[in-house]
């Protein structure tokens, strides 16, 4: 208080990113949800709608193209890894609250990874292949970037 500094009090404040989606209530078999850790990090297929429409096609557009003659008809579905979690907020599983360290992107659910296999999409090193540079233009077409990580992960707006 201003009139007297020697008072205090607590307050719980929540803090959460609103209107985020639930990425993991649309049931396909072009995609399969991973990444989900029990106890730490159970609900992390969470994105803002803008996210959504762009990602459901980047990926509608993928498993097409994975099927076509391109690709010798071999369809790929794709495995999602980590968007953000229900509130949004860091993947903080280490504990270590460091904002500068692994997943600090996805707090706000504009991000997401996406698992080299199946579909061989990157190399250890992170080099992408031909499969992977296809994605890559796929997610480009769509508003994605991807960040510049071993990893595959993309941003969606400016978002990370």
């Amino acid at each position: 208080l201003v009139s007297d500094t020697t008072v205090m009090d607590t307050v719980q404040l929540t803090v959460r990113v609103p209107d985020l989606v639930d990425f993991s209530q649309i049931n396909t078999h072009i995609w399969n949800l991973t990444g989900a850790i029990a106890g730490k990090h159970a609900d992390n297929h969470w994105c803002t709608e803008k996210i959504l429409d762009s990602l459901v096609a980047a990926v509608i557009d993928f498993y097409s193209w994975s099927g076509s003659e391109e690709n010798e008809g071999r369809f790929i579905v794709l495995a999602i890894n980590d968007m953000t979690l229900r509130w949004g907020g860091v993947f903080d599983i280490d504990g270590t609250w460091n904002l500068n360290e692994k997943h600090s992107f996805h707090r706000v659910g504009l991000s997401v990874d996406i698992n080299r296999d199946p579909g061989g999409l990157r190399l250890d090193n992170g080099t992408l292949t031909r499969t992977g540079r296809k994605l890559n233009h796929i997610m480009q077409k769509r508003g994605a970037r991807k960040y510049p990580e071993v990893r595959i992960h993309f941003g969606f707006d400016n978002g990370f």
